[in-house]
């Protein structure tokens, strides 16, 4: 009974992998904005206060490689924690942020009838210009999944633990 409960539990706890990225496709849209629109919800916690996964264990390092060898995408942020989040149930909002300062913030795992990804962040690569990428997405475990913005771009996985 014991080792049932403990599988239970340990069920809960997922990788939770982000790679955010500028791109600078040509386009005619207007997406500036001035201010931050982020809707910040009640008790967001900063990924430093999770595990980190270390970065030989991330599931998502060779699409980094790839990112990162092309020059028409700037890697910004590749972060990975692990974070337990109950069944039928909101996990915690996580910050996000590089130490630049261009990448803002958060993302939210929702475990229901479906998995569900929520990502609210601003890139801001100039003072007073924001560009927004707000997105709930419903994902599979252990897939690659790219959230698209014409200014910036995420590639995310959630993998059980």
């Amino acid at each position: 009974m014991v080792l049932a409960t403990f599988s239970a539990l340990a069920a809960d706890r997922y990788q939770i992998e982000l790679i955010v990225f500028a791109q600078n496709p040509p386009n005619t849209e207007w997406l500036d904005q001035t201010q931050s629109l982020i809707e910040w919800p009640p008790g967001v916690v900063d990924v430093s206060a999770f595990a980190p996964v270390s970065r030989q264990n991330r599931l998502l390092n060779t699409a980094y490689g790839v990112l990162s060898g092309n020059a028409s995408y700037r890697p910004l942020l590749h972060v990975a924690w692990i974070q337990a989040i109950d069944p039928d149930n909101i996990g915690e909002a996580v910050r996000v942020r590089d130490s630049e300062g261009l990448v803002n913030g958060f993302v939210r795992v929702q475990r229901g009838q479906y998995l569900n990804l929520i990502v609210d962040l601003e890139y801001q690569p100039d003072a007073g210009r924001y560009y927004r990428l707000h997105e709930k997405r419903r994902i599979k475990f252990n897939e690659t999944h790219y959230l698209d913005h014409p200014k910036l771009g995420v590639v995310a996985r959630v993998s059980p633990r």
